[in-house]
């Protein structure tokens, strides 16, 4: 985990890996995701309660606009929609 943290010039935690890993997303976009969490200043561990739907409504959409950065960063191409 330190040695990726390290390659992407991020912190990656156990707990954000755990939860990104349910999701069976491409890792193209899990490298995203943890670029994307670096820049936001949001806390990755705090994935879990986002997946979960267990965080406020203003924090969820902050979570969920990592996500559609995270996504248009790895999918270029692809439409909002």
């Amino acid at each position: 985990v330190k040695g990726m943290g390290q390659a992407l010039e991020a912190d990656v935690s156990i707990p954000f890996l755990n939860a990104i890993s349910e999701l069976d997303i491409d890792p193209k976009v899990v490298i995203a995701l943890v670029k994307s969490y670096e820049s936001s200043g949001l806390n990755s561990d705090d994935v879990q309660k986002y997946l979960g739907d267990s965080l406020s409504i203003e924090d969820t959409h902050r979570h969920s606009n990592v996500f559609v950065n995270a996504y248009q960063t790895a999918n270029p191409t692809m439409s909002v929609e």
